[in-house]
C-alpha cells in the first residue's frame, strides 16, 4: 500500500505536516532481478571483489537502472558468502508495460544479458534467479530528502 494511501486511513489521524508529506510523495513501480552466480568476471578466488554496494548504470541502450551487490551489504544476506555472488538488477518502470509486462524468464533473461554486456559475469555461471516486482515505491527525490531532515 502506497505510504499517502496509508496516511489516509490511519486513526487517529496523523500529524499534519507527516500527513501533507505523504499526500505529495511521488512513486515509480520498478522491478528486481536477482542473479545468483558462481563467479564475477572481476573477481580474484573467493567473495565478490567489486567493493561497492550498488551501482548506478546510465547506458542509454541497456533496461537496467542499478546493481545492487548483496554480498557487500551483510554476510549474512547470502548463504555461502565465500563461493557465491547474488546481485540484484533494478528496472525502473511503469506498471502495465513492456518491461514489467515481461515474463519471468524474460527477465532473467535480459539481466543475464545485460551482465555480460557490461562485463560483470558470464551467463554460463548463473546459478539461479529470481524476479519481484514491485509496485509504487517511493521516489527518493530532493523535497523529500528536504522534508526528511528538518
Amino acid at each position: 500500500m502506497p505510504i499517502k494511501d496509508l496516511a489516509s486511513i490511519i486513526n487517529p489521524k496523523i500529524n499534519k505536516e507527516i500527513y501533507d508529506i505523504a499526500l505529495n510523495l511521488r512513486y515509480r513501480d520498478f522491478i528486481s532481478v536477482g542473479l545468483l552466480y558462481k563467479k564475477l568476471l572481476r573477481q580474484e578466488a573467493g567473495a565478490c571483489k567489486i567493493p561497492d554496494n550498488w551501482i548506478y548504470v546510465q547506458d542509454k541502450s541497456m533496461g537496467l537502472g542499478r546493481l545492487q551487490l548483496f554480498n557487500n551489504w551483510s554476510p549474512f544476506m547470502v548463504a555461502d558468502v565465500d563461493n557465491i555472488i547474488w546481485l540484484g538488477l533494478e528496472y525502473f518502470c511503469s506498471e502495465g508495460d513492456a518491461l514489467w509486462s515481461m515474463p519471468d524468464k524474460g527477465l532473467i533473461d535480459l539481466a543475464k544479458e545485460e551482465l555480460e554486456k557490461i562485463g560483470i559475469a558470464k551467463k554460463s555461471d548463473l546459478l539461479d534467479g529470481a524476479v519481484i516486482k514491485q509496485k509504487k515505491a517511493t521516489l527518493h527525490t530532493s523535497a523529500l530528502m528536504k522534508n526528511l531532515i528538518k
